[in-house]
């Protein structure tokens, strides 16, 4: 994602400087913008800091260092890892103390989709910021929402938008695992829905009829990391988890399988029981 996010910036005229955890993923950059060699010198760079990394744990680890609180003072740190509400609460705060602007913001995007029509991103912080910068945010995502200047609510948004999503593929491929353990063809099951906009169905589960899971876009491992954020940031508002932490056991359970590096319809195999793999009449798909 991040490689997308400096891609679409360059495309458009942007003087860039890129700093990557994995030196080799900077390789790309080195004729077509600055190679930081470290954070802090990344920060001194620029007027405006976007940070996308795996999340909050990552940033933190990259971030609060004495020399990148010198280097932050004065500028705008855009911050578009998924993160949850309180960590987006807390690194505002150290932000403004060390005399940073800050938008806490989230983007919902496969990284080819950036800079597209397609891509939306939504951001909490103060107004005039948001406005001011408005052309910068919308390199990355035409669609750019102003959520208000609670820190946090962009974070919100941005999980329950995902649960929403990903909540009813789940639910989705939950059911066809129980039509191919009852020996109901996927056919015949997709052939009673009609509660799907079209095509929904058929997009969303195309790796688990053919058997060949696509990847390229976000992977089973990114989705954990996804849904243990969206557990804490439930247990922290208050509201039940259940259902929260049934996603993460499954996708949890996908990757234990394997399909780490598969794309979310794997998640299709964390639904399967080792014995049904055994005993299934329909051929499982590994």
């Amino acid at each position: 994602m991040g490689s997308s996010l400096a891609q679409a910036f360059i495309e458009n005229g942007y003087e860039v400087t890129v700093w990557n955890r994995s030196i080799e993923r900077s390789v790309d950059f080195e004729s077509i913008a600055k190679v930081a060699s470290t954070v802090t010198e990344a920060c001194e760079a620029s007027e405006a800091i976007v940070v996308c990394l795996v999340n909050p744990a990552a940033c933190e680890s990259a971030l609060r260092h004495p020399s990148v609180e010198t280097a932050i003072s004065g500028k705008l740190l855009i911050q578009l890892t998924t993160s949850t509400p309180s960590a987006s609460r807390d690194e505002a705060k150290w932000a403004t103390r060390n005399g940073a602007k800050y938008l806490g913001g989230a983007i919902l995007a496969a990284p080819n989709f950036v800079g597209t029509r397609l891509a939306r991103a939504f951001y909490a912080g103060e107004r005039d910021v948001f406005s001011q910068y408005l052309p910068w945010l919308e390199v990355l995502a035409p669609n750019s929402h102003y959520c208000g200047e609670v820190i946090g609510s962009a974070a919100t948004m941005d999980h329950a938008l995902l649960e929403l999503a990903y909540g009813c593929r789940a639910v989705l491929f939950h059911c066809m695992a129980i039509c191919e353990a009852g020996s109901v063809s996927f056919q015949d099951f997709f052939a009673q829905i009609n509660i799907f906009a079209n095509g929904f169905v058929e997009n969303s589960t195309r790796g688990i009829t053919s058997g060949i899971y696509p990847s390229g876009n976000a992977t089973m491992t990114t989705f954990s990391s996804w849904a243990e954020q969206l557990v804490q940031t439930a247990d922290e508002s208050g509201v039940d988890k259940t259902l929260s932490e049934a996603l993460l056991s499954g996708i949890t359970r996908t990757v234990e399988l394997g399909h780490g590096d598969a794309d979310y319809q794997a998640l299709f195999q964390g639904f399967i029981r080792p014995s049904a793999r055994a005993e299934s009449p329909l051929p499982v798909r590994d």
